[in-house]
């Protein structure tokens, strides 16, 4: 069944489905801070696709975040989690649309997940939520839809001066 999706009235239908979501992996540490040191924030994310099935109508995409920070005056946390997105498609998927949507899609869908564990791996750790961003939702979908638009248009012919 495939998913459709209306956007500013325009209806956009999608093979692709969100089948479910896990930890995949999950590791925080406690690091000291020497007296008078500081450490800025950091967020590393990082997204794949992960493994396409055999009959090629589902796969699933790895979305990793790595925040390190300071918490207190002496001590810095780092929370490393990736997620696990399974997808599932009416269609055939080849590894480069699988890595495509991991890359626009996936990113999107799995984000909130991601800052979620993060965030409950930190409360567990008795230590304050890591900065992490908020990825802003309709400026993605402006993105991708422009991208839509893009690739739909036709291309036009160019002159080639044969210079005569």
């Amino acid at each position: 069944m495939a998913s459709t999706v209306v956007i500013h009235g325009e209806e956009i239908t999608g093979p692709i489905q969100f089948e479910g979501v896990y930890v995949h992996e999950l590791h925080v540490t406690r690091t000291l801070v020497a007296e008078g040191e500081t450490q800025e924030p950091l967020f590393e994310p990082s997204v794949k696709h992960h493994e396409v099935s055999a009959d090629r109508l589902s796969f699933l995409v790895l979305l990793n975040g790595r925040a390190t920070y300071q918490y207190r005056a002496s001590a810095s946390a780092t929370v490393d989690c990736t997620i696990l997105g399974e997808f599932r498609s009416t269609d055939p998927v080849t590894d480069e649309q699988a890595k495509e949507f991991a890359q626009r899609d996936a990113l999107v869908l799995l984000w909130p997940y991601l800052r979620a564990e993060i965030g409950s791996a930190a409360k567990a750790m008795q230590v304050p939520f890591p900065p992490i961003p908020i990825i802003n939702t309709a400026d993605a979908i402006r993105l991708i839809t422009e991208r839509m638009s893009v690739a739909r248009r036709p291309r036009k012919a160019r002159k080639v001066d044969s210079g005569r």
